[in-house]
């Protein structure tokens, strides 16, 4: 049902720029197979890694990608991703895990995507801003999952070390759960990594590919008027 909804929805949108003279009609097929190559690449992403962290069906945890991937599209500024985490939590019952799993999945883009802004931004073709932001987003989640469990173990030596009083133990537990949360997700990173990183990197092949299919067929439409 998901995947029906998006692919018309993606239909739809291939068809108003079919008509508006943007592309020409094999140019939006092509496309358009190539962008629903991508969504079903992210949603076999997103449920490797909700089967692991959260014991979702990875069929419903898919279909579920394809459900909430026009909010993703529509909403402005990612706002959509609070839809995917809110159905993501309803899905598994567990908010905290849901949110894990969406900053793992957008660690490993992000991981793919600098190295493409950077080369762009060296062109000229893209902000030093975003490449910028685009590097804070791929390295804070992933320093937490290389050295958070570490830290916070080394966290937890201290406050063991320090006077213990009702506050203290009460931290302690709270950095207890914490570091257990943060060393199942960083398990489950690399475990998963080379499977991850194939799957990121044909994602990624598939929309580069889509964008010069989409460029390719606006300057030709455009050359031929």
């Amino acid at each position: 049902m998901g995947l029906g909804y998006f692919a018309i929805y993606g239909a739809a949108v291939l068809f108003v720029l079919t008509m508006l003279g943007g592309v020409s009609p094999l140019a939006a097929i092509f496309a358009g197979l190539l962008y629903l190559a991508s969504h079903v690449l992210r949603a076999m992403r997103l449920a490797a890694l909700s089967v692991d962290l959260l014991g979702t069906s990875a069929r419903t945890t898919a279909a579920l990608h394809f459900a909430t991937a026009p909010f993703a599209l529509l909403l402005p500024l990612k706002t959509g991703e609070l839809v995917r985490f809110y159905a993501l939590w309803k899905l598994s019952g567990n908010a905290v895990y849901s949110l894990i799993v969406l900053l793992i999945d957008r660690m490993f883009d992000s991981l793919f995507l600098f190295p493409i802004l950077i080369m762009l931004t060296l062109l000229g073709g893209a902000p030093t801003t975003l490449a910028i932001l685009t590097l804070l987003v791929a390295t804070i989640p992933l320093t937490v999952v290389v050295i958070g469990p570490r830290l916070l173990t080394e966290v937890q030596r201290y406050v063991v070390a320090s006077k213990s009083n009702p506050v203290t133990l009460e931290t302690l537990d709270k950095i207890d759960a914490a570091r257990r949360i943060i060393t199942e997700a960083a398990a489950v990173s690399r475990r998963q990594a080379p499977q991850l990183c194939v799957i990121s990197f044909m994602i990624w092949l598939c929309e580069l590919l889509d964008c010069v299919i989409l460029v390719k067929g606006a300057v030709s439409v455009l050359g031929g008027s």
